[in-house]
């Protein structure tokens, strides 16, 4: 293809015209889609449960920071550190299964 394209409607861009070049990002966009899709699928059948338990716990500490601050009337805010020590162990425990 390179820089000769004749047709006025595909305008040439880094030696490819934009019609192909973009083609070619689409294609390799749906590659990885699909491919992040299949991936996905693999972390759930083999860790699903872990994520699940995981994420039960960073949301929960999560509420409870955002709690904190509406309370403080302060959104930098930080929770105690014994409750951040006490969430970073729950998660540990959890990730290590």
């Amino acid at each position: 293809m390179g820089n000769d394209c004749k047709d006025e409607s595909c305008c040439c861009k880094e030696g490819y015209c934009e019609m192909s070049s973009g083609m070619m990002c689409l294609a390799d966009k749906a590659w990885g889609d699909l491919m992040a899709e299949k991936m996905k699928k693999l972390w759930e059948k083999e860790r699903g449960s872990n994520m699940d338990a995981a994420a039960e716990v960073i949301v929960k500490h999560s509420m409870a920071t955002w709690k904190h601050r509406m309370e403080k009337q302060d959104m930098k805010a930080n929770l105690p550190q014994e409750e951040i020590d006490k969430f970073r162990e729950e998660l540990g425990k959890v990730m290590s299964n």
